[in-house]
Parts: structure tokens; sequence; C-alpha cells
């Protein structure tokens, strides 16, 4: 019998918003250009993960992140589910120190994300 319910289908969603937030910190590593243009990259990765696909622990952090990305020109829909424009022009003008900063927080968020897996889910 399948279940389909919010509980059940955690371990997914927390498997997805992982490996999103591994493509972005890869994006913030390997990509090239300054930290603003490979922010743009990184957004790109994680625009379809919601606060929900995270333990309650670690949704604050990711809002945080989304909503440095959504205050550098708003890409998102009221629910922050869906990009709903480029981003393309507003990572270029955010400061350096600023890029780095949400950068940062990525990085660890997505390292604080695996230690909430289950090895057997992977």
């Amino acid at each position: 019998m399948e279940m389909s319910g919010p509980e059940n289908k955690r371990p997914a969603d927390r498997l997805n918003a992982y490996g999103r937030l591994g493509e972005a910190v890869y994006e913030l590593a390997t990509g090239r250009g300054r930290i603003n243009e490979r922010l743009e990259d990184a957004f790109m990765c994680v625009h379809g993960v919601r606060p929900e696909d995270f333990p309650e622990t670690l949704r604050g952090d990711f809002v945080w992140i989304m909503d440095e990305f959504r205050s550098l020109g708003p890409p998102w829909d009221e629910d922050r589910a869906t990009a709903v424009k480029t981003v393309e022009s507003a990572p270029s003008t955010v400061d350096e120190n600023r890029a780095v900063e949400i950068a940062r927080r990525m990085i660890a968020l997505e390292s604080r994300m695996g230690s909430y897996l289950d090895p057997e889910e992977s």
C-alpha cells in the first residue's frame, strides 16, 4: 500500500533538496566568473526547492538564503515556489561581500543537510 501524505514524501523531498544544494555548491565552486555570476547559477539550481523540503531546524537557513535572492530583484512568486523571472541582472549588482555570505551559508546548509539523510534512503 503506497502512502502519499506529506510525512511520507519527506525523505524524497529532503534528498531532492540535498541534491539541488549539492549542484548549487558545485556551481559556486567550479563555475566561471566572479562570485556574483556563480551565484546566479547556484540560484537556478535551488529555485524549485521549498522550505518544507528541509528539516525544521534548517528551514530558517534556507529561507534566509532565498530571502537574500528575493531581495536582489523579485524572482519569486508570492509562495516562493516558482521563479517568475530571471535573476541574471540582479546578482551582478550585489555587493561582493554579501554574495560571499550567501554562498557561505548555502555551502554550510548543504553540509548540515547531509547529516539529516538516512544512508539507506540515498
